[in-house]
């Protein structure tokens, strides 16, 4: 075991916060989040563990989470938003750390492609169990109480503009990094991988060539993930300064810098995400326009921002019409697009060959996160998502049609939905897994916000645990119950 250079500067960081400014432990665990390829301790041997500063970070917060139970201070009253949430978070938690540990056995033999070797090898191997099982049931237990954590916290506006905050300086972070490693590559200065991409549990495919055009991959260990993200992180941006009265200029200079980023990536599902959102934005505005007579006019600067960050960008990329078609007309006839594809029709045997259970959790690494939650937690896993992504509509639009809450409010809950919606839509199209810490951080910032702008107006009292963890013993507290405590 060895702590990486970046360890050395975030573990002190992280555990001064946790001891003197645990108020602080979740903003920081979204800002260090920004560092997706680092990690801050690696485990070698037969299995290499990377420790990425996120889950270093959520780990800390899973003991603070702890803490609160035995104490008897975490809970929801009846009635509160948030159990309509906590109940099938928790369902969909507990079926796929059982569905990682149970059904490799189950199913053993079926052919997968397994998740260490990544989408792109044509043979599968036999389902066996492996770490990687493991690894992600504990992945998603931090993420779930990472985000009841959120859920819980998100009583004051002080905290809610520390969330809002902490994702726009995570993305500042990996842009000023991309920004480095740009300058890096253009003028011959060295990019000190080891320690933006220290992580030993991953494939660090950094400074790739696509049509002759250098792929900038930030804090990501590959540029396709720094597509994602900054597509995600661009519409959050983009959404904060269109509907914010008092939106800064610096939004706007880090919503260019972002879309600049996300050019650069030269990312196929960046690009396609990108261009699904400006439709979108295209059509509403016009919808707009035939009912209403006017365009947002922020709408107008938000072209014009896109527009002179992709002439900025070109300047970067030798033939910039000869990278588009290679990346969005022929990807699918690459020989990584077809292998791609063909892990698609190996997920569906999966689901076939298991009745449509799946084969557990971290069995099976498809190009897609729908083929990814279909092949490996089935259909009472998707069931359970479906009832999240319901859960989570219903919420925004409670938020939205609150009678108390500011125009501050409303924009943050926006953006933030929007941003995971987008999201989900490039991960869709090219995601391999349900862990990534960007899907679970939106997807907390979306509940945490409607929570504050529905729960927040009322007075907020707290069922009484009695007797610290004790009383999770009692009926009336029983998990999933109307008086919900988590302990």
């Amino acid at each position: 075991m060895s702590i990486t250079p970046i360890g050395l500067i975030l573990i002190p960081l992280s555990l001064f916060i946790f001891y003197f400014r645990p108020k602080f432990l979740i903003p920081w665990a979204i800002i260090v989040s920004a560092f997706q390829a680092a990690s801050v301790v690696n485990v070698g041997g037969g299995f290499a563990i990377g420790v990425s500063p996120y889950f270093f970070v959520v780990s800390l917060v899973a003991i603070r989470f702890a803490a609160a139970c035995l104490q008897g201070r975490l809970g929801f009253k009846r009635g509160d938003m948030a159990l309509d949430f906590t109940r099938p978070l928790l369902m969909l938690a507990a079926w796929g750390v059982a569905s990682a540990f149970l059904l490799p056995h189950l199913f053993a033999g079926i052919h997968v492609d397994t998740p260490r070797l990544g989408m792109d090898p044509v043979a599968t191997t036999p389902l066996e169990w492996s770490m990687s099982n493991a690894a992600q049931a504990g992945y998603l237990i931090l993420n779930t109480l990472f985000m009841i954590y959120v859920m819980w916290r998100s009583t004051d506006s002080y905290y809610i503009d520390q969330l809002a905050s902490s994702f726009v300086w995570a993305g500042a972070i990996a842009s000023a990094v991309g920004a480095y490693q740009l300058a890096a590559h253009l003028l011959g200065f060295p990019f000190p991988e080891e320690i933006f991409n220290s992580n030993a549990g991953w494939q660090q495919l950094v400074s790739q060539k696509v049509a002759g055009a250098w792929r900038l991959s930030a804090t990501f260990n590959e540029p396709s993930s720094a597509g994602i993200f900054f597509a995600a992180w661009t519409t959050y941006l983009l959404f904060l300064t269109m509907d914010r009265r008092s939106a800064s200029g610096l939004l706007w200079i880090l919503f260019w810098c972002g879309i600049v980023m996300l050019i650069l990536t030269t990312s196929t599902t960046g690009y396609l995400t990108a261009f699904i959102l400006i439709a979108l934005l295209i059509s509403k505005e016009l919808g707009t326009l035939a009912i209403k007579g006017y365009i947002n006019e922020k709408l107008l600067l938000t072209f014009a921002a896109i527009a002179t960050a992709l002439g900025a960008a070109a300047l970067f990329i030798p033939d910039f019409h000869q990278l588009l078609s290679d990346i969005l007309w022929y990807k699918s006839q690459s020989h990584s697009g077809q292998e791609r594809h063909s892990t698609i029709l190996v997920a569906l045997d999966v689901v076939m060959q298991s009745g449509g259970l799946g084969v557990g959790l971290g069995s099976n690494r498809p190009s897609g996160m729908l083929f990814y939650i279909l092949s490996n937690i089935g259909i009472p896993g998707s069931i359970l998502i479906v009832s999240l992504i319901y859960t989570t509509r219903r919420a925004v639009v409670r938020a939205m049609r609150a009678p108390d809450p500011s125009d501050k409010i409303r924009a943050y809950t926006r953006s933030a939905a929007w941003a995971l919606a987008m999201y989900c839509v490039a991960m869709c199209i090219s995601g391999a897994d349900i862990s990534s810490p960007h899907l679970w951080i939106l997807w907390s910032l979306v509940v945490g916000y409607a929570r504050y702008a529905v729960e927040a107006p009322r007075t907020m009292p707290i069922v009484g645990l009695g007797e610290g963890a004790t009383g999770a013993m009692r009926k009336k507290i029983v998990l999933l119950t109307p008086e919900f405590r988590v302990g």
